[in-house]
């Protein structure tokens, strides 16, 4: 008769424990495919181990970076901005140069260079009364002034008037009173009338 196995020790158990789990990873591994970080160590992993266009950009997160592309097309021309506030006035500027001498200016005509007095008719006044005489230049001369004089020194006669005769003076008229002086003044006056005229 056989004698019956007796039951196994402590440490029988543990080791038989220990081993069973070694062979259930691993075969549990191997029957999935399937390998976690545990069973990879840091750094092993190289090119050759991974199979081609396997992986996506996802899976990389960043830590790749392809060749930068090449510049864009020229954006378009932005529109025109608003214009500016006007600025402040400026400062006073520095005095310029003196300008350069200008031109001679053209000849103006010729002045003129003869110059006489001539006289009127002779005419006369009567006490309280007016009268008036005109002296004229010869053709060609213009009158540049005028006057008159009494023919005999008389004191009495007074000038009211003296123009010249025309827009372009060729005469001077002149206009003279013999007021009453307490019947002093002469009963008449003679007066000779002059004209100042000038030529070229």
């Amino acid at each position: 008769m056989r004698k019956g196995l007796g039951r196994p020790s402590p440490a029988m158990v543990v080791a038989s424990i220990a081993l069973f789990v070694a062979l259930g990873g691993t075969g549990y591994a191997a029957a999935t495919g399937s390998i976690d970080s545990r069973e990879i160590k840091n750094s092993s992993i190289q090119g050759g181990d991974v199979k081609d266009k396997s992986l996506t950009t996802k899976d990389f997160k960043g830590s790749v970076k392809g060749p930068a592309g090449g510049d864009g097309a020229k954006g378009a021309a932005g529109a025109p901005g608003l214009p500016g506030a006007t600025g402040p006035i400026g400062g006073k500027g520095a005095k310029g140069d003196e300008g350069d001498k200008g031109d001679d200016g053209d000849t103006g005509p010729a002045g003129a260079t003869n110059v006489v007095a001539r006289e009127g008719t002779q005419f006369s006044v009567a006490r309280n009364g007016f009268a008036s005489g005109t002296a004229t230049c010869n053709a060609g001369e213009r009158a540049t002034g005028g006057g008159v004089r009494p023919v005999s020194n008389d004191l009495y006669p007074q000038l009211s008037g003296s123009e010249p005769v025309g827009t372009t003076p060729t005469g001077w008229k002149v206009t003279v009173a013999l007021p009453d002086q307490n019947t002093v003044a002469p009963a008449t006056a003679n007066m000779l009338p002059f004209v100042i005229c000038a030529a070229p």
